[in-house]
């Protein structure tokens, strides 16, 4: 590593050129994915609440490896925390052979781990993210990774009806208004690990994310905010309907369905939340997927077991 730099710190301008460079190295031997300029200044440097990244530099200050993550605020039993969602992780494997291939990665995995992962309020006490194939398996191997759950998706056919709801709005917008936070407060309730969804956090998501567009949904019971959904291509990405207010869940999939089409209408919940069996009740299916949800936990009560009962998250947690 003599001739390798490691820098873990919060990701700052100038970076999304230092990844698009470092990234373009990567895929040409499938170490990395491949991303527009566009899509790394927003999912990095307007993340509502920054970014962390580690970097392994070579002589010439060019990254050869990397993690970066986008910072969240979460509930976190009753407090409030910031997690790390990783994003994108890569590496120039045709550097040296066999492991020595990943060392400028698991650098820059064991200093990112070091730099930022640790109890709340300094730190993050925990890490996740989907990762692909590769970076899985040298996670789990060297970087104290863990897989959550194998993924499955709750499907409804095009061919199914959903109930009708009455005394409930459903209004699509073009951006969430801040008040959307209190609807999200009647649908998080007393769960005890959730991430935060304001105005800041959707609109950062979906409104204003480079490429294919996504369909706002906010649903109004006598004006005020009961519940939102966010949808694109038949597949939900946020959901947030209180699970004992039916009007609510079945005026926001109503929607869902309608906007939709002749699509499927799909969802990922955890089998743990409430809406797991709801949606089985109101027609879903369970369908598999081939994505792992990996994590690192840095603080307890946040281990394997306790974050598969508590966590509760949707598709659009992760960037997909």
């Amino acid at each position: 590593m003599s001739e390798l730099q490691v820098e873990a710190r919060a990701f700052r301008p100038g970076d999304e050129e230092l990844l698009l460079a470092g990234f373009a190295r990567a895929a040409r031997v499938g170490g990395g994915p491949r991303r527009e300029l566009a899509e790394l200044r927003w999912r990095y440097g307007a993340a509502p609440h920054g970014a962390c990244v580690a970097f392994t530099l070579d002589q010439h200050a060019r990254a050869v490896a990397g993690v970066c993550a986008t910072r969240h605020r979460v509930r976190f039993e009753g407090r409030e925390a910031f997690w790390l969602e990783v994003g994108d992780v890569f590496n120039d494997f045709e550097r040296g052979a066999g492991l020595v291939r990943a060392r400028a990665l698991l650098a820059a995995g064991r200093a990112f781990a070091e730099a930022f992962g640790g109890p709340s309020p300094e730190k993050h006490p925990v890490m996740y993210g989907l990762p692909d194939r590769r970076a899985h398996r040298l996670g789990l191997r060297h970087l104290e990774w863990e897989v959550l759950r194998s993924e499955n998706e709750l499907v409804l056919e095009s061919t199914r009806a959903v109930p009708l709801a009455a005394g409930v709005q459903v209004e699509e917008v073009q951006r969430f208004p801040e008040e959307v936070e209190r609807a999200f407060l009647g649908y998080a309730g007393e769960r005890a690990a959730i991430l935060v969804r304001d105005a800041a956090y959707l609109n950062w998501r979906y409104a204003e994310r480079p490429g294919p567009g996504f369909a706002l949904a906010l649903a109004r019971r006598a004006a005020e905010p009961v519940g939102y959904a966010v949808l694109r291509d038949g597949r939900l990405f946020d959901w947030g309907a209180p699970p004992a207010d039916e009007a609510v869940v079945h005026a926001l999939l109503a929607w869902a369905r309608a906007r939709a089409g002749r699509t499927s209408l799909t969802a990922v919940v955890p089998d743990s939340a409430p809406e797991w069996l709801l949606f089985q009740r109101l027609g879903f299916r369970v369908r598999g997927t081939r994505e792992y949800l990996c994590f690192r936990s840095f603080q307890r009560p946040a281990i394997m077991s306790w974050l598969f009962q508590h966590w509760t998250y949707s598709r659009g947690d992760t960037l997909r």
